[in-house]
């Protein structure tokens, strides 16, 4: 599972500059992330990140790095729970 001790390190920012992410994961390159893009952007997301990786993958590259973009005030939201981890 992803280790998200991170977020205690993020960095304060001015309220008016917090950021709304979104994060977007499909199994297979033959799978399309578009229905969770779509819903994404309808939450309001200023920017999606989309993994291409195996749910049972231990290691989840662009949400690890995303993670550690992330400072205090910003908003990660996921399209259902499973897209972010897999146990």
């Amino acid at each position: 599972m992803n280790d998200f001790k991170g977020l205690a390190a993020a960095k304060p920012c001015p309220q008016n500059t917090r950021m709304k992410f979104g994060y977007a994961r499909v199994s297979t390159s033959d799978q399309a992330a578009s229905l969770q893009r779509d819903a994404l952007k309808a939450a309001g997301c200023d920017k999606i990140t989309v993994d291409k990786v195996s749910g049972a993958a231990k290691k989840r590259p662009k949400l690890d790095k995303l993670v550690k973009s992330l400072n205090e005030g910003d908003v990660l939201t996921v399209w259902l729970l499973d897209r972010v981890g897999h146990e």
